[in-house]
This record gives C-alpha cells, sequence and structure tokens, in this order.
C-alpha cells in the first residue's frame, strides 16, 4: 500500500491490481485505476487501454508466476522495468522485453535470507 502513496507523492499514474473488497481503500490510498487481479486477461487489458500501452515500470508485491506474468503482460511493447519482492520466477513470456530485479530481504529463525542468495551487508544482518 506504500507504494501506491510513494508511486502518487513522485507524480507517477498509477494502476494497482487487488480483490474487489479492496477497491475503495486503493483508491483511497491515490491509485488512478484499480482492477481485479482474479482475471488476469482482462485486468492486463484495462490496464493497458488506460495507458495507451505505456507502462514501463511496475512494483509486483505478491509473488509467483501467475502474478508477475500479470505484470509484465501490462508493459508495452518496449517493454520496461519489473521490481518483484520475492524473486523473479523462471519460465515468463516476455522477459527478454523487461528488465527485473528482487529487492527483498527476509529472515528466517534468526538468519538473513534473501530470494537469490544475494549478498547481505553485515549491518543489515546486524540490525536483524
Amino acid at each position: 500500500m506504500y507504494a501506491v502513496q510513494l508511486a502518487k507523492l513522485i507524480g507517477y499514474k498509477v494502476a494497482a491490481t487487488c480483490s474487489p473488497h479492496s477497491f475503495d481503500l486503493v483508491k483511497g490510498l491515490g491509485a488512478d485505476l484499480v482492477v481485479d487481479y482474479h482475471n488476469p486477461s482482462e485486468a492486463v487489458k484495462q490496464i493497458k487501454e488506460a495507458s495507451n500501452g505505456k507502462v514501463v515500470g511496475s512494483l509486483e508485491c505478491i509473488g509467483g508466476k501467475e502474478n508477475t506474468q500479470l505484470a509484465v503482460d501490462t508493459f508495452g511493447e518496449a517493454g520496461g522495468k519489473l521490481t518483484v519482492l520475492l524473486g523473479v520466477p523462471e519460465g515468463l513470456e516476455r522477459a527478454d522485453k523487461i528488465k527485473s530485479n528482487s529487492i527483498l530481504l527476509y529472515v528466517v529463525g534468526g538468519y538473513v535470507r534473501s530470494p537469490k542468495s544475494l549478498d547481505v551487508l553485515k549491518e543489515d544482518k546486524e540490525y536483524c
């Protein structure tokens, strides 16, 4: 939810996917367009129509191949940059058209882990 607010704060137009029961909440946070992710092809269609096919950046917060593919499919023909929290799944269609990275570190049993075994800063380990 913070991502919607931060994106609006810096001037982006925001399209968000969520369940219909969360539409009002996400719109209230500033999203310009909110669509139901339960029907990925319809969600992609609505986002492409609203953006004139010009999506160039996306933040995928849930993870999994289906959700990440939905994000990729919203990009225009030129592709764009995809940031995911839990790592980029293998076998995405159109993966050659995007630059992707993952940003999440998490703690399990007192040990810092990352989705792709990224190097973890000593300070981050000490903080966790």
